[in-house]
């Protein structure tokens, strides 16, 4: 399936970056199209996996995971990495996870 957008789809994805809370009236002004025709662009974008979801950001100081922090974790062997990376989901203070060469087998960044 084809990823090409258009100067529209490309510029209604930037103004959901920047507001996902956006009403589609405003963003059938903003590139100049009917609400309907901007729903429909929506579907397909959705459709086509380039929208996965909509999410609304936090003030992480207001429930008090105001410090952000990065870590390298090195596991005691690849048999390991899956029971690592099971507990580390578990944990609501681990934003991200990232398998690493070098230096320590996994990046984590961590909200508290």
């Amino acid at each position: 399936m084809s990823h090409l957008l258009d100067e529209i789809d490309i510029s209604i994805l930037n103004h959901l970056q920047e507001n996902g809370r956006a009403q589609r009236n405003q963003i059938a002004e903003l590139v100049g199209l009917s609400v309907p025709s901007v729903s429909e662009r929506m579907r397909k974008l959705e459709e086509r996996g380039l929208i996965t979801e909509y999410n609304a950001i936090l003030n992480s100081k207001e429930f008090h995971f105001d410090i952000t922090a990065f870590m390298f974790v090195e596991v005691d062997g690849s048999e390991y990495y899956p029971l690592f990376v099971e507990k580390a989901q578990e944990e609501k203070e681990i934003l991200e996870c990232h398998s690493i060469t070098g230096d320590g087998s996994h990046f984590l960044k961590v909200r508290t």
